[in-house]
């Protein structure tokens, strides 16, 4: 298993981060390797919604599901996606920090099959590069905004 944690302050309130962050059709904003993604199910955002994204990764693009597998507004969700040997949960935290600011923590784990599991000491090796990008990124895109 491959895990990555990440912990920063973004300088926007956190209704506005996590409305943001939990709404996965904005993920092309912020993550260079999401082609595009969107919404395939009806009705606000909770545990259940589902999208679907794109994904470069190298030389190869893949579409994969995002399932929302737990979602507390404001507080935490938990994200599940994958593809072809893939499986990814992330966990998101976000808790007030300062005057106006948002504390947000991820926990991101992927789990390697098939295949793709010859990957692993290259992917190892992405993951937390790549994690650190869209987090710059995020912080990045949230904080022109205001």
């Amino acid at each position: 298993m491959i895990r990555f944690q990440y912990a920063g302050v973004i300088n926007r309130p956190v209704h506005e981060v996590f409305a943001y962050v939990s709404d996965f059709s904005t993920l092309p904003e912020y993550d260079r390797f999401v082609q595009s993604a969107r919404k395939t199910s009806e009705g606000p955002i909770g545990v259940g919604t589902t999208w679907t994204h794109r994904r470069a990764q190298g030389r190869r693009s893949f579409d994969a599901p995002i399932r929302m597998e737990a979602f507390e507004p404001d507080r935490r969700f938990v994200m599940r996606s994958g593809s072809d040997g893939f499986d990814v949960t992330s966990t998101m935290s976000f808790e007030a920090a300062g005057e106006g600011g948002t504390r947000v923590e991820e926990v991101l784990e992927m789990r390697l099959s098939g295949f793709v599991r010859l990957l692993q000491p290259v992917i190892s090796r992405q993951v937390p590069k790549q994690g650190a990008e869209v987090h710059r990124k995020l912080k990045e895109v949230l904080e022109s905004r205001a």
